[in-house]
């Protein structure tokens, strides 16, 4: 232990006092990089949001584009913590440690599935449950940018996409090592390669491997808790471990890309109870292999066809449902002993997507696309656990997924971009899904963007999305939870957007407002009345309306200044009371010091408002809300010390001043919610081979 608390401690101080002599140090400005930085932020481009590659203030919807480089100063240490600098994102663990992806209000009693999420532009979300927690994790050291759209995205990338589409686009093009150390025995590795040889094959390779021990916090007292049951309050197993393999190869236009992602961490705070069980970590492991192929068929024809194969396996940490000594309702008798349960499955999806594009002239640009997917669960399994004393197998029917559980989905689309004059861009763009198993679902969009003067844009979108049925919603095993008969009757959850938005770009200075206004229906839940078999319904609806702030400024030659501030009202129908796990009030202030060419200073104050508890919906006693909070940030880089080309020092605190909040449980298992981690120090080093 004393080993671990030196080097978390030792080299951090060693390297901030070298950064301070540097920074005392005066330093020739490099014009031509802040030349660079400023083009950078007023021409930041994606083609997230229409597949065609256009700068990000002038696309349908708000999109933000995030650089990996800027994310490194700001402290971001992997790609949940990049989401969560985005005006009207906020991002959470769950009760079991796994991220919630809370976007414009909608999103906190999610599993990720609520957002479509993309590895350089290949569909990550599980065929089983929609979740790609495992690709939130990936080390910001790995990551070149982060694409977002705010707001519906079913119009171009089908089912999840309801909320949200994230695109994380990995480093290439370099070849670097890195390491990275910190609290809490945090330790990393990062490795990556690429080249092309005189033939012109081009290969490229990506290596991460990362890992933490618990951290030492305590959770609140559980529900069992207040009758003298359970283990709460306690230690949270909160440590976790990754592993990343990205490798590709390129011949005249053929590009063939594999992944490897593997994800354990602890039960952290259980999902229904703490544990008192060092019970095996949870795995979420993902394998993938995608052949894409560009073509050019003319001068104003191209296509492309991408081919990829993803299988998903997810093995849950043992989960403690009921504590011993507990007298549960009706007529079954106390539970004696501690049975722990675990489940697992994995499920394969195969897709094939083709798409044209069209330039039907200087002003009219059309997309067409056609998609085909083919998901199973292959394998579902479920275990209970007596420590030390049994572990049986369930049957085939106690699960949370059938085996054998699958869908095939077909779909079509189209994107028509025309600019009517040369200030009005109408995008015009449909998106039909026809599903085996419930049904079909259109996605229409409509947006314009207009500019009137070189310094003023005024965006309008009309969007719809969906988000499908899970195949565990869908096909849930009928003896899951023993003695009753679980079922499933359910469709797609439904979204339909209003937004308007005004752009201000000026000589290092951009400014953006945004209005929104969002009704979702069909809510998948899951029901049981007493004495009736549970359920998986469509029931409640959701009406959210908001704003969104955002201000981007150089000031003067070594300053920047990144803000957001965001807020909204989101209310549930059926209670008539507002959505549970809703923050009103977000707001980010990040800024960023050039002390001189070498040494860099940066920090972010993160505002995260009042949010929105279960009260008494579910049980007595839960909290009605959770206070706000402030957290700061700050990171110190030194690139190219003592005159090393190549190498960049950097350290950094993440909630530096330690501020201790709560946040909601879900399921709603901790009436006074759950505990943060706390202050996070780190250092770390990394160096760029051939560097300049």
């Amino acid at each position: 232990m004393t080993d671990r608390k030196q080097f978390r401690t030792l080299p951090l101080a060693r390297l901030a006092m070298m950064l301070i002599v540097v920074a005392a140090q005066p330093a020739q400005a490099d014009e031509e990089a802040e030349i660079a930085a400023l083009n950078a932020m007023l021409e930041a481009e994606t083609d997230v949001a229409t597949s065609n590659r256009m700068n990000a203030d002038f696309v349908p919807g708000m999109v933000s584009v995030m650089y990996g480089e800027e994310l490194k100063r700001l402290g971001a240490r992997n790609a949940a913590e990049a989401l969560d600098r985005v005006a009207g994102i906020y991002v959470t663990e769950g009760n079991r440690g796994n991220y919630r992806v809370q976007v414009r209000g909608v999103g906190a009693t999610l599993s990720g599935s609520n957002i479509k999420i993309l590895l350089n532009g290949l569909p990550m979300n599980s065929a089983a449950n929609g979740a790609a927690d495992a690709v939130l994790r990936i080390p910001i050291e790995q990551i070149q940018r982060v694409e977002v759209i705010r707001g519906p995205g079913s119009a171009l990338y089908g089912e999840y996409a309801m909320t949200g589409v994230v695109n994380i686009i990995t480093r290439t093009g370099d070849n670097a090592v890195g390491v990275r150390g910190g609290s809490h025995g945090y330790l990393q590795g990062d490795a990556m390669t690429s080249g092309i040889s005189e033939s012109g094959l081009s290969w490229k390779a990506n290596v991460s491997t990362w890992g933490r021990d618990e951290t030492g916090r305590q959770s609140n007292p559980d529900n069992f808790a207040r009758r003298g049951n359970g283990n709460s309050p306690g230690s949270v197993d909160d440590d976790f471990d990754g592993n990343l393999l990205l490798a590709g190869l390129g011949y005249q236009g053929y590009q063939l890309s594999a992944q490897f992602l593997d994800v354990r961490r602890g039960d952290y705070f259980g999902r229904n109870a703490l544990a008192d069980w060092d019970t095996e970590r949870s795995k979420e492991q993902l394998v993938g292999l995608a052949l894409d192929k560009n073509w050019k068929m003319s001068e104003t024809v191209t296509s492309e066809l991408t081919i990829s194969g993803l299988q998903t396996d997810f093995n849950d940490s043992a989960t403690l449902t009921i504590p011993k000594g507990v007298d549960p309702p009706g007529p079954r008798p106390p539970v004696t002993r501690d049975v722990y349960r675990q489940h697992s499955n994995t499920s394969r999806q195969y897709r094939a997507d083709l798409k044209f594009n069209f330039e039907l002239g200087r002003r009219h640009h059309l997309l067409w696309g056609l998609g085909y997917a083919d998901l199973d669960v292959v394998e579902s399994g479920s275990t209970f656990i007596e420590p030390g004393v049994s572990v049986n197998q369930a049957t085939a029917t106690q699960v949370l997924v059938l085996e054998g559980s699958h869908r095939r989905i077909a779909s079509s689309y189209l994107q028509d971009q025309w600019r009517v004059i040369d200030s009005l861009e109408v995008t015009l763009g449909a998106r039909y899904d026809h599903y085996d198993d419930w049904g079909e679902n259109w996605s229409p969009r409509l947006a314009a963007v207009w500019q009137p003067f070189d310094a003023h844009i005024f965006k309008f979108q009309y969007a719809e999305s969906f988000r499908p049925p899970t195949l565990e919603e869908s096909y849930p095993g009928p003896d899951l939870f023993g003695g009753t008969t679980t079922t499933s009757d359910v469709t797609a959850e439904e979204l339909r957007s209003m937004e308007l938005a005004y752009i201000y770009r000026h000589s290092g200075r951009v400014l953006r407002a945004t209005l929104f206004k969002t009704h979702i229906g069909n809510l998948i839940e899951f029901f049981q009345n007493p004495g009736d078999p549970p359920i998986f319904r469509n029931h409640g609806e959701i009406h959210s309306w908001g704003g969104e702030l955002e201000w981007e400024e150089y000031l003067g030659r070594k300053w920047k200044l990144m803000s957001n501030l965001s807020y909204v009202e989101a209310r549930d129908t059926v209670t008539d009371e507002p959505l549970v796990g809703v923050v009103h009030w977000l707001a980010n202030a990040m800024l960023s010091w050039d002390v001189n060419s070498a040494v860099n200073l940066s920090g972010r104050v993160r505002y995260v408002g009042e949010q929105q508890g279960w009260s008494d919906r579910v049980r007595a006693g839960q909290a009605d809300s959770f206070d706000p909070y402030t957290t700061l940030d700050a990171v110190v880089s030194w690139e190219h010390p003592m005159g090393l080309r190549g190498l960049e020092l950097r350290a950094g605190a993440n909630n530096l001043l330690g501020e201790s909040y709560d946040i909601l449980p879900n399921p709603a298992q901790y009436p006074t919610g759950l505990t943060d981690e706390g202050r996070t120090l780190w250092v770390s080093a990394a160096y760029q081979f051939g560097a300049h």
